[in-house]
């Protein structure tokens, strides 16, 4: 049968880029925790916009999708754990529930073009780290929050979305995917 040909490079950019984003992205759920309700009212309002307006516009342009929401995601990471204005604090979520929308769907799509010839590893690898991040980004979290306090710990988050973006931008500059049925 005709398979995609991938070198390694693009596939270990693209599982690294997995991993990371399923931990970020758990982290980001255990942020749920410590939102207000209007936070919280903010963000779901903002994953909603983000599926509906966002993310059918990304199709051909994932990997700058996912920087472009990455670094979105990270400031308003980095703004939420320092704002006390009210309307702040109904914003930010909502900018991190809108890079959220567009970063999960993108994130699966583009490491399903990447690795075509696996899907049901690929995705059954996203998601067991997401298990694993689940477990872990909270208790990371945590323990680091009773260290330095609830709004250091929530810049680790800033930090993974930069990773996120940091992989995203290298994917879209040096891995472009090699089409079914073309050697190279």
């Amino acid at each position: 049968s005709v398979r995609m040909k991938h070198d390694d490079r693009k596939q270990q950019a693209a599982l690294a880029l997995s991993a990371v984003f399923v931990v970020v992205v758990c982290g980001w759920m255990a942020l749920l925790q410590v939102m207000k309700p209007a936070g919280l009212a903010g963000h779901w309002a903002g994953l909603i916009l983000g599926r509906v307006v966002i993310g059918p516009r990304v199709d051909q342009r994932k990997e700058w999708a996912i920087v472009v929401c990455a670094l979105t995601a990270a400031a308003a990471v980095a703004l939420f754990a320092v704002v006390t204005r009210p309307w702040l604090v109904v914003l930010m979520p909502a900018l991190i529930g809108m890079a959220i929308a567009v970063l999960t769907p993108t994130t699966l799509a583009l490491a399903g073009d990447r690795i075509a010839e696996a899907p049901g590893t690929v995705f059954g690898t996203m998601l067991a780290l997401a298990q694993v991040g689940s477990m872990t980004a909270p208790a990371l979290i945590g323990a680091l929050a009773e260290r330095t306090g609830l709004r250091f710990a929530i810049l680790l988050l800033a930090a993974g979305s930069v990773g996120i973006a940091a992989l995203g931008r290298w994917l879209a500059l040096h891995a472009a995917p090699v089409p079914v049925g073309r050697e190279s």
